[in-house]
């Protein structure tokens, strides 16, 4: 948990899937997220994306969110992207049945 936030905050290293592009999300909390992507983002932005967590109990689990970009940091040959999170759902993905059985 980062510490002086209002919520927790984790540090991560996810997958998300942008409009227009690919990111990696270096900490996430209930409300907010901070990316690193190449996709030129503004402040002040609306933002959807797809956050991609690692299977659990065999399904990959994805979080869909709706954002407002709040900061953007130019890093190098990157941007790193401060957005607060205005909507999020869950959704499972459903297992694909082996076609072998």
């Amino acid at each position: 948990m980062l510490p002086g936030r209002r919520e927790p905050r984790f540090e991560s290293d996810l997958a998300v899937e942008l409009q227009g592009g690919n990111a990696r999300a270096r900490n996430v909390s209930a409300s907010g997220i901070y990316l690193e992507t190449s996709v030129p983002l503004r402040k002040g932005t609306d933002l959807r994306f797809t956050v991609q967590f690692a299977p659990v109990e065999g399904a990959p689990l994805r979080m869909d969110c709706r954002a407002r970009v709040v900061r953007v940091e130019r890093l190098v040959g990157r941007f790193g992207v401060g957005a607060t999170i205005q909507h999020f759902s869950f959704a499972r993905e459903r297992k694909v049945a082996d076609e072998s059985t």
